[in-house]
């Protein structure tokens, strides 16, 4: 998931040409998909969670609190894409 995400925010960075930020996207109401710095943006967020939830996988000698508190951000990530989702797809 990391590698897929980190080259699709290359691309979207040297080529914003075949992504279709603005009103004239299918997704054009996704915060995300607003412009290419949002979608940026999105991608770092993405990026940074799932390396802070790998870094939670890693740590075996931390405590137990602190290896689930690692998963947190990449969980609201996912909850606030299916939130966006769903109140798109209404």
């Amino acid at each position: 998931m990391i590698a897929i995400i980190g080259i699709d925010a290359w691309t979207a960075w040297h080529s914003p040409q075949h992504y279709p930020f603005g009103a004239e996207g299918p997704v054009a109401n996704l915060w995300a998909y607003q412009s290419q710095w949002h979608y940026l943006i999105a991608s770092g967020l993405a990026l940074s969670g799932c390396f802070l939830a790998m870094t939670g996988i890693w740590s075996r000698h931390a405590p137990r609190f602190i290896r689930w508190s690692c998963f947190v951000p990449l969980l609201a990530i996912a909850m606030h894409t299916v939130y966006e989702w769903l109140i798109h797809f209404e």
